[in-house]
């Protein structure tokens, strides 16, 4: 057992909600935010779900920020109390290996059959203000060290050396595991699955040594260009850049205009309304994923087999993302949170996109690459997942390189087996 989890476990019991009606509000609150997310969720249906008057729950909590503020922290919380209090009741004699598994069951499984808050935490994480978030941010920093414990205590039984990369590789992982929420429902498949590949990902991408993609053909990819300065391109850009920032629920027009220097009433000449802004902008987004990592593949020499492909679309998917394109970055922070309609007119891309990621995949599993036991569709989910996370936590002190780098590190040794001992690709 780690001292940090010992310690934190042997302090006062999980914060408990309150009782009676202020728990029916808030157990209201976390289902609606788990299933429509911060700008979709409404007093009114908050108060119709817990069968009380919309004014009651002024009573109990002083605006709707403070309800979903207390939502998010409590999801946060319980979820991190809930992983340690299974790792104290597994005992000392647990191996360390075997513990960073059980958290990465415990939180799977926590995060999408037990806890609508911890759903409603993990999705509208990038979506509410840094006030309403700041006690969750403790929270999460609370539980990324947690998860670093245990990382370290595993290596250290396997007699690895202390790596930087596998440091970053944790917070990748955290991010596949989240990232869950976004598309795993009981009737895409059985979650024991999603656990048995995270848990490979885990056991070779992160305690493993390198894979056969972690030294990657370099890529020569030119940057997005900017967008024009016409009015229109200057709205859209103004419009990504707060998405990036702030979230599709407070991305409002007043605050459009002012970064493109134009009248609030001007943006209705260009678009017919707010969702369709929105839609526009998130459309260029997808070009630009789409375009960077269809160069990043047209790039790689003629022999590059299916793991170079993979380790090409990675890293042009971080540095689109995080370097070259606000449009990018908004796409991956918002798509999970705009409304249906928004969403379905964003299908017929974003499944272009999820082809570029199933192609090396399958192509990998049908050469005998990919490791035994990992279904191409769940692998990609969980790399999308990792990946569109990475925004959420990354700040410019992290160089990208070096995210790239740990990224590298955790597919290629997490999804594909050494060549030298294809052998034993269930090893």
């Amino acid at each position: 057992m780690t001292a940090a989890v010992r310690e934190r476990g042997d302090r006062a019991p999980a914060p408990q909600r309150p009782g009676g009606t202020a728990t029916r509000i808030l157990d209201a609150a976390a289902k609606l935010l788990a299933e429509k997310g911060y700008g979709g969720l409404r007093i009114s249906d908050v108060a119709k779900a817990a069968d009380v008057r919309p004014a009651a729950i002024y009573y109990y909590f002083a605006s709707r920020e403070v309800l979903v503020e207390e939502v998010l922290w409590f999801g946060m919380s319980r979820l991190r109390r809930h992983v340690e209090e299974t790792l104290l009741d597994a005992g000392e004699d647990v191996p360390a290996v075997d513990r960073l598994l059980l958290a990465v069951e415990v939180h799977l499984r926590y995060e999408l059959e037990i806890s609508d808050y911890t759903q409603a935490s993990i999705r509208n994480a990038g979506q509410v203000t840094p006030e309403i978030r700041e006690r969750q941010r403790q929270e999460f920093r609370a539980y990324r060290r947690l998860w670093l414990d245990l990382v370290d205590a595993a290596a250290k039984e396997r007699g690895l050396a202390p790596d930087t990369d596998r440091r970053l590789g944790v917070m990748l992982m955290i991010g596949a595991l989240n990232g869950t929420a976004e598309w795993w429902r009981a009737d895409r498949g059985d979650l024991q699955t999603v656990i048995d590949h995270a848990s490979l990902l885990v056991r070779h991408g992160l305690l493993g040594g390198a894979g056969a993609a972690a030294t990657p053909v370099p890529l020569a990819v030119p940057p997005t260009p900017p967008a024009s300065p016409e009015t229109r391109d200057r709205i859209m850009a103004a419009t990504a850049a707060t998405l990036r920032a702030r979230g599709y629920s407070k991305c409002h027009l007043s605050e459009i205009a002012e970064r493109a220097n134009v009248q609030a009433p001007a943006i209705y000449h260009y678009f017919a309304s707010r969702d369709a802004l929105i839609t526009e902008v998130l459309s260029r987004g997808q070009r630009a994923v789409g375009n960077h990592m269809r160069a990043a593949v047209d790039a790689l020499p003629a022999n590059a087999d299916p793991r170079h492909h993979v380790a090409a679309l990675t890293e042009a998917y971080l540095r689109v993302e995080l370097e070259l394109s606000d449009f990018a970055t908004a796409l991956t922070r918002n798509v999970g949170q705009v409304p249906p309609p928004v969403r379905a007119a964003l299908q017929v891309e974003g499944d272009r996109l999820h082809a570029l990621w199933h192609a090396p995949l399958e192509d990998a599993a049908s050469a005998g690459l990919l490791r035994a036991g990992l279904d191409p569709s769940i692998t990609r989910m969980l790399v999308l997942g990792a990946l569109n996370w990475v925004p959420e936590w990354w700040h410019p002190g992290v160089p990208v390189d070096q995210i790239v780098g740990a990224a590298h590190r955790l597919f290629g040794a997490g999804l594909f087996p050494p060549v030298t001992t294809a052998a034993h690709q269930g090893d």
